[in-house]
C-alpha cells in the first residue's frame, strides 16, 4: 500500500494529513487481521493450511449456491500448487 505522507509537498505534515495517513494504515491492518481470523476459523488443526475438502464444504454452504464446477474452479485457483490443501498465502490470494 502506498501512502503519500506529504500530499502538498510542503515539507510539513499537517494534522488532517497525519490523521488520514493513520486511518489508512489502521484500515489496512484491520483488513489483514480479518483475513487472518477467517483463515484460522477454517484451519481447525492449526497446521497453517486448510484441506481442500473443508473449503469445498464451506463453498457448498454459502448463501449463494454454487454448482460443482464453480466450486472446483475456485478450489483449483486457490490450491495453486495442487497439494490438496490451501496455505495461508493461497488463501489470501483468493
Amino acid at each position: 500500500m502506498g501512502i503519500q505522507i506529504d500530499p502538498h509537498v510542503s515539507g510539513f505534515l499537517k494534522l488532517p494529513d497525519l490523521l488520514d495517513m493513520m486511518s489508512r494504515i489502521i484500515l489496512e491492518r484491520n483488513y489483514d487481521a480479518q483475513i487472518e481470523d477467517a483463515f484460522r476459523c477454517f484451519d481447525k488443526n492449526g497446521l497453517g493450511s486448510i484441506p481442500r475438502q473443508e473449503l469445498h464444504a464451506v463453498f457448498e454452504n454459502l448463501g449463494e449456491k454454487l454448482d460443482e464446477e464453480e466450486i472446483e474452479g475456485l478450489l483449483d485457483e486457490a490450491d495453486a500448487d495442487n497439494e490438496g490443501v490451501i496455505s495461508y498465502s493461497e488463501f489470501c490470494a483468493i
